[in-house]
């Protein structure tokens, strides 16, 4: 074998091209041995690399090269070509499997994205958690004010996830949330009904069939509403409302206690039969009118009243049936209440009934409205007067004749006062002239005659002016006016000043006050109490008269008592001493027509009062008269 010479005789051993070749192919391999080392450093760092075994393909591929020039530096000087040869047939195999590797990986790596890409792709990821991390919070405040709510609403919240089989039929609810309210409703914490079934805590057959009826939620998607009555809760719970609302897979169930309202219900519909019963057997005739007019509802007595029946009368309006005179009337008082210028109205007014006769009523009406105050109708209460009306206007005849009838008794007075007194005046006068000239020579017998005849004409005369007097206690009264009591009782003592004097009287006077009256009859009524205590004393005592008065001030009036020591009577008599000419005692007893008393009671009674007496037999007797301090506007237009 023959022997090959080194590298550095191909060089001539030209020191400058020796070491050109041995600097260059040393700091060749020093770099090709130093990239593998980087790429191992790298490889280990970086674990989640793609394709790391390529970059043990390029560490090989590089060593095996650094060698190559390593040995290139050995052949200088030595000639082992076969050992250079055979690391250079290895460098190749390497280079060319490094080549096939990369054949297969670069379509891989160019579907990799670019820096910018992944930068791109980056951003957009970090928006995507951003929104993510919103979305989050958004669901978490979402959540809390779910809650919030639920525990916060007055009803009872339950959630059931679906529990289905292998079939994917669903064959019960799974409790998978519930609030406070419903933890009260079923009397169970939450931490015991999570997770159970809802056949298990509430039996199915207990709750109407619900479950057929919570499948139709699910299946349908449509939301189911209704109202039932149990007695599977609380005892104070009977009427309960339900709204179930389909979620994904399940369904929400929101339940209210309705016990109270139902309770109130039945009471409205009670109140309401009560109503309806009153409406329509109510005695008076009511409607409801519209505010149009029309008749809405009537009842029995109205459709009686009118003559028509409940249909006719509906397809009528009030005013089809007014009587023309009195509709105007009606529709402002109408008026004014829709503007809400009057609460209610009360008239009398006239209908046509069904015959065309006319019916006297008298007419309530009043307005209801909504709750904004926008009218709806209004309710009549009609009540027929037309018998008060007949009473009223055969009244008003009677009325007519007892004014014919007073005028005659005032005409009848006037004769009585003029021509009635004028004969008894010459009876009286020629009684005198026959006394006064003949009276020597008739007998005691004549002159008894006379004496009879002249005291029959005085009391003729007598009883025809306390018959005057009588009469005219209200055909010639006067107004009232403030009257004081003790200057009208004085002046009567100082008229009666004789009487008092023959008879040795005593008459005491209280405190007397001033009231609403007519002066002339006040007088009047003091003289003849005032007299008659007088006139009926007791021979062997002498007389004591007493005037007082008591101010009742609770019903405004005064309370007058005339007392005597008289003769008195028994209080049987009572009621027959206040009627015109009945007397007690006889005429040869005592005189007087028998007519003051009377005209004491019409006097009093004409000022609205009343008048009494209290006696008792030879001890006196005392008159009680109760008048009022003030007379009303009515009752003195009324007399005079």
């Amino acid at each position: 074998m023959f022997k090959y010479i080194s590298h550095g005789h191909c060089y001539l051993w030209n020191p400058s091209l020796v070491s050109l070749h041995l600097v260059s192919d040393f700091l060749i391999a020093i770099a090709y041995f130093s990239i593998p080392l980087m790429l191992v450093y790298f490889i280990q760092q970086r674990q989640d690399l793609p394709f790391p075994y390529i970059f043990w393909l390029f560490s090989a591929f590089i060593v095996s090269c650094g060698t190559t020039h390593l040995m290139d530096v050995w052949t200088l000087w030595h000639t082992t070509y076969w050992f250079s040869g055979t690391l250079k047939v290895i460098t190749a195999i390497i280079s060319l499997f490094t080549v096939f590797e990369l054949r297969i990986i670069i379509p891989q790596a160019l579907a990799l994205p670019s820096p910018t890409e992944l930068e791109k792709a980056n951003q957009e990821l970090q928006k995507q958690i951003v929104e993510r991390q919103r979305i989050e919070t958004q669901l978490r405040e979402s959540e809390v004010k779910f809650y919030a709510a639920a525990e916060a609403s007055l009803d009872s919240l339950f959630i059931f996830n679906s529990l289905r089989d292998e079939t994917g039929r669903i064959v019960d609810f799974i409790f998978a949330e519930l609030n406070s309210r419903a933890e009260q409703l079923i009397s169970m914490p939450k931490s015991e009904v999570l997770g159970q079934r809802l056949s298990e805590l509430i039996p199915i057959n207990d709750t109407g069939n619900f479950l057929e009826k919570y499948l139709q939620v699910v299946e349908m998607g449509k939301v189911f509403k209704e109202e039932f009555s149990t007695n599977i809760f609380t005892s104070n719970i009977s009427w309960l409302q339900q709204m179930v609302v389909p979620l994904a897979d399940g369904i929400a169930i929101t339940a209210r206690d309705i016990t109270e309202r139902k309770q109130m219900e039945n009471i409205l519909q009670e109140r309401e039969e009560r109503f309806r019963l009153a409406f329509d057997r109510a005695p008076i005739g009511i409607a409801l009118v519209s505010t149009d007019g029309s008749f809405i509802r009537v009842n029995y007595a109205l459709c009686a009243m009118l003559g028509y029946s409940e249909l006719e009368l509906i397809q009528l309006a009030f005013q089809e049936i007014t009587h023309p005179e009195d509709l105007a009337t009606d529709l402002i008082f109408v008026q004014q209440l829709l503007e809400g210028k009057i609460d209610f109205y009360n008239i009398e007014k006239r209908y046509i009934n069904q015959k065309d006769n006319i019916i006297w009523t008298t007419l309530s009406v009043s307005l209801v409205k909504d709750p904004l105050g926008e009218p709806l109708y209004f309710i009549y209460q009609i009540q027929n007067i037309t018998p008060r009306k007949q009473n009223e206007a055969e009244q008003q005849r009677l009325i007519t004749q007892l004014k014919i009838s007073n005028q005659e008794l005032e005409d009848f007075a006037y004769v009585a006062s003029h021509d009635l007194q004028e004969p008894l005046r010459k009876i009286q006068i020629f009684g005198d002239r026959l006394k006064a000239k003949y009276g020597k020579v008739l007998d005691e017998k004549g002159l008894d005659y006379i004496h009879r005849m002249q005291s029959a004409a005085n009391r003729m005369q007598t009883l025809i002016r306390d018959l005057l007097n009588f009469s005219r206690i209200t055909t010639k009264a006067q107004p009232y006016v403030p009257v004081t009591l003790s200057q009208i009782v004085a002046e009567v003592i100082d008229d009666l000043e004789n009487c008092i004097e023959q008879t040795k009287a005593q008459v005491e006077v209280g405190e007397l006050p001033t009231i609403q009256a007519d002066s002339i009859q006040m007088r009047q009524l003091f003289q003849n109490l005032i007299s008659n205590a007088l006139k009926f004393h007791l021979p062997e005592n002498r007389p004591i008269v007493k005037v007082e008065a008591i101010l009742q001030w609770e019903t405004n009036q005064v309370q007058i008592m005339v007392s005597d020591n008289g003769i008195g009577f028994e209080e049987k008599y009572l009621n027959r001493i206040f009627t015109p000419f009945q007397r007690l005692h006889s005429k040869q007893q005592y005189q007087g027509t028998g007519i003051g008393l009377a005209i004491c009671r019409k006097i009093v009674e004409r000022h609205n009062g009343n008048i009494t007496a209290r006696s008792i037999p030879n001890q006196g007797t005392t008159f009680v008269i109760t008048l009022p301090m003030e007379q009303s506007v009515d009752k003195q237009k009324e007399h005079i």
